[in-house]
């Protein structure tokens, strides 16, 4: 076959090559063992830095061990310490329970103590025993508190009043608190005797409880049932059992003495559901107009 001469760029990749593998070349061969240690040395290096780093991670991994040995601890010192707490708050807990439990208790036994005497008073138709409890009534605040209280068939709703602070700096407040207490010893002696009649003919009995037959006012005027505006502020709150809307047209009232003084509006159901005396209202005249206001 003839020879075919090779392309010139290949022919010097061909001396070039010959030229690295020939040994006479002493500058090539010193170029080539040259850049051989310079080979080892840079692998030395590498396998140095890789021993380093492999201390580095072995060192990192012990402190990352040590690291979840402490959390785990203080997890446990945690734990150990909430526990703790809950007990301690679980036993204060119970322990203001059990305090608050028995100062209801006293209370409660001295409430049922007065309800008793109240009701041995009045079972016995104890004159004095009326006239001193009224001595420790000092406002009408008081008066409308005991009797919350004590009195167990007379409802009084916590809205009673409207101008409750007018009338206790009035400086007849006592007055009216002791005679409106009075009023309400008298609705739950009559509610007791379970009466045949109405309330104004129980006061006119002459029971040692009774009302003022005169300060007793059952009907109010034509006037006032059919003027709607004057009606409206007769309607006042009273227990659902006696009105669904909890609120009922009251005319029934009660008069005290003095200037500015309070009229007590009320609903007898002692014959109804309830058995009780509802009072709707307890606020100076004012509050309620009528024809000649």
């Amino acid at each position: 076959m003839l020879a075919l001469s090779l392309p010139e760029s290949c022919g010097k990749a061909l001396r070039l090559l010959r030229g690295f593998s020939d040994p006479k070349d002493l500058r090539r061969l010193q170029r080539k063992n040259t850049d051989f240690e310079d080979l080892l040395e840079e692998n030395q290096n590498l396998r140095r830095s890789v021993r380093d780093l492999s201390g580095d991670l072995e060192h990192a991994i012990e402190e990352i061990e040590n690291l979840q040995d402490v959390i785990r601890v203080k997890d446990i010192q945690r734990r150990e310490a909430e526990e703790w707490w809950m007990e301690r708050t679980d036993a204060l807990e119970a322990s203001q329970a059990e305090e608050e439990q028995k100062r209801l208790d006293e209370e409660q036994k001295r409430l049922d103590m007065e309800r008793r005497a109240i009701s041995f008073a009045m079972n016995e138709d104890v004159q004095n025993f009326r006239d001193e409890e009224t001595q420790s009534i000092d406002s009408v605040a008081d008066a409308l508190e005991r009797g919350r209280e004590l009195l167990d068939l007379v409802a009084i709703p916590k809205d009673v009043s409207l101008r409750l602070e007018d009338m206790d700096n009035n400086q007849r407040s006592k007055t009216w608190g002791r005679d409106i207490w009075k009023a309400f010893l008298a609705f739950e002696a009559y509610a007791r005797t379970r009466y045949s009649g109405n309330f104004y003919q129980w006061c006119s009995s002459g029971s040692d409880f009774s009302w003022y037959a005169q300060g007793t006012a059952l009907k109010e005027s034509d006037n006032v049932r059919t003027d709607e505006r004057l009606y409206q502020q007769r309607v006042l709150p009273v227990a659902h059992e006696v009105s669904e809307s909890g609120k009922i047209f009251m005319e029934a009232h009660l008069k005290f003495r003095g200037n500015m003084a309070p009229r007590l509006y009320f609903y007898d159901d002692t014959k109804g559901m309830t058995g009780k005396v509802h009072v709707g209202g307890i606020d100076p005249h004012s509050r309620w107009e009528n024809t000649t206001t």
